[in-house]
């Protein structure tokens, strides 16, 4: 369940590093270039915006900060997934090197059924 408030940088953390990215580039160009070019009919409102391009630089580094930290939780993620794939893949050859007869001809469903099982031998053998 999600939170009631979250911010626009929860929402980039969960999303794709490139989105981060883009939104900074984005802010970057409509801030610093865009914003300012507009006329307003007020000189208060010209003033504020002339002065918001000038924080640009700072917001574009907070917008930044969602990527690495994406790149990180997914690198992580990856490594875990690796190394357990790795842990099953050394059970169920040393679990297949125990039950398989090497007459027998090459049975796929068989070795699908062994796989499924896996979670279980795993299971047993940590008890």
């Amino acid at each position: 369940m999600t939170r009631k408030n979250e911010s626009i940088l929860d929402l980039l953390v969960s999303c794709p590093w490139w989105v981060s990215v883009l939104l900074s580039g984005a802010s970057f160009v409509f801030l610093k270039f865009i914003l300012p070019s507009i006329n307003f009919q007020t000189a208060f409102m010209n003033g504020v915006f002339q002065g918001l391009s000038g924080f640009t630089p700072f917001l574009v580094f907070v917008l930044l900060i969602p990527a690495p930290i994406f790149f990180f939780n997914t690198s992580r993620k990856k490594r875990l997934l690796d190394s357990q794939t790795k842990l099953i893949n050394r059970t169920v050859l040393i679990h297949d090197a125990k039950s398989v007869d090497p007459l027998q001809p090459f049975d796929p469903p068989s070795i699908i059924k062994k796989l499924r099982t896996v979670p279980q031998f795993l299971d047993r053998q940590h008890r």
